[in-house]
């Protein structure tokens, strides 16, 4: 039985949620003995995290942990691996990259575990990103202020979860190589709110849009 449950909790994934470097530098990171440790960004619970910045200087401290600086112009973190010693190679200082990773804190030091580091060849993603987390400010201060007038009628947990399981697993069925259109993922998921929670992944950066209307799996 347990080797039939394995594959559900491989799939179980935490959303990357886009933030400046300095969100993480001022975050609280709580650890939990029984369960997973994960940084408090103003009151929201984050597990992963999405970052863009420009690399100043890649190093290796020691011989078990390679790892790389980078800098958004908020602030400065060390990205980290404790796994792989080559995920960082070919990276040289001034490169733009995208980091998908997972927060950690070490004797009062916050750092990111890395998963995935892409290179960005244009460099106004920086700039793209810095919009993005200014509309998600501005967003996140109106929801605020609908629910101090207003509570609003939430949709159950366990529904949004269950729906975010199926895009996942559809997104990965049906992706070729180029990202699925999302008119497909809905019609092949048939709720009614589907377009509504892709929208809200591709804002927590659990889904990545490659283009308009087509996404694919982080």
């Amino acid at each position: 039985m347990m080797k039939m449950e394995q594959p559900q909790q491989l799939q179980k994934r935490f959303p990357a949620r886009k933030l400046r470097i300095k969100d993480i530098i001022n975050g609280n990171y709580v650890r939990n003995e029984n369960e997973l440790s994960y940084l408090d960004v103003s009151g929201s619970v984050v597990h992963r995290v999405n970052l863009i910045g420009a690399v100043v200087v890649p190093y290796s401290p020691d011989n078990q942990v390679v790892s790389v600086l980078i800098d958004d112009g908020s602030g400065r973190i060390s990205l980290r691996s404790f796994d792989n010693p080559r995920v960082f190679d070919g990276f040289a200082a001034g490169d733009l990259v995208l980091v998908i990773g997972k927060p950690r804190e070490f004797n009062n030091e916050k750092y990111v575990i890395a998963e995935i580091i892409k290179r960005l060849d244009d460099k106004q993603w920086i700039k793209v990103r810095e919009l993005e987390l200014k509309k998600h400010d501005k967003a996140e201060n109106s929801e605020k202020k609908v629910v101090a007038e207003k509570q609003p009628e939430a949709t159950p947990d366990s529904h949004v979860d269950n729906v975010k399981e199926r895009v996942f697993q559809v997104v990965q069925e049906l992706d070729l190589g180029d990202g699925v259109e999302i008119e497909a993922v809905i019609a092949r998921i048939n709720v009614s709110n589907a377009d509504l929670i892709i929208t809200e992944m591709i804002k927590e950066g659990s889904v990545f849009q490659v283009k308009p209307g087509r996404i694919k799996v982080v």
